[in-house]
Formats: structure tokens, C-alpha cells, sequence
């Protein structure tokens, strides 16, 4: 057995196997033991966008609420057009966040924690 069972190395594999497979970004978190949320994966397809992209997953209030919100729905959640508008991503948004059109983000429960995708 020479795969790791560790969840963040994990997370990490599937984020990659995502990029470009199904989106131009993924970014994974973990929900932590008081509620708050922690990025364990970060990937672009551009590579030069990961540093900023890490600094969003990891400091934006917009998509931390977002993906609390999504977290306590039963399905995952799309958001798209003036949705985005409060945030760094869409047509408003600076730097390479503009160029997004919608952001999906699907909770992920297993054992009956919810991990946030």
C-alpha cells in the first residue's frame, strides 16, 4: 500500500485530478473542530493564479460565507451573474477573478462530518 490515507494529501490528489478535468480551479477545505473552515488544496490551471487563489480561499470574506452557507444545505450550490457581484470573482472582480463566470461549490460529507469543496 504505498497510497497515504491522509486526508489533506488526499483532498490535494483530487483537486489535481479536477484541474482541468472538470473546472480551471478547485479549492478544498476542511471544516475544523469549531466550525471554521481551513484550505487543505489549492489548484489552477494557471499556475501563476495559485498564489492568489490560495490568498482567496484562505482570506475572502465573501467566499467564506459563502461556503458556510453551502455547507448547510443539502445540495451543492451554484452561483452565477449578479451573485458574484459582492465578490472577487465576475465581471467586477480584480485581478484574475474577473475572468470567473460561476463559482460551484459542493459539500462533501463522509462519516458525518461535511468537508467543504
Amino acid at each position: 500500500m504505498d497510497a497515504t490515507l491522509d486526508a489533506p494529501e488526499t483532498l490535494e490528489r483530487i483537486a489535481r485530478l479536477a484541474v482541468p478535468a472538470v473546472a480551471e480551479a478547485c479549492v478544498v477545505h476542511l471544516r475544523r473542530p469549531g466550525g471554521g473552515l481551513s484550505p487543505v488544496a489549492t489548484v489552477h490551471v494557471a499556475a501563476a493564479v495559485q498564489p492568489w487563489l490560495r490568498g482567496v480561499a484562505a482570506d475572502d470574506p465573501w467566499l467564506d460565507e459563502a461556503l458556510r452557507a453551502a455547507a448547510e444545505r443539502p445540495h451543492g450550490t451554484l452561483i452565477a451573474g449578479e451573485s458574484l457581484e459582492a465578490s472577487v470573482f465576475g465581471p467586477h472582480g480584480e485581478g484574475p477573478g474577473r475572468n470567473v463566470r460561476a463559482v460551484s461549490i459542493s459539500p462533501l460529507r463522509a462519516r458525518g462530518s461535511c468537508w467543504v469543496r
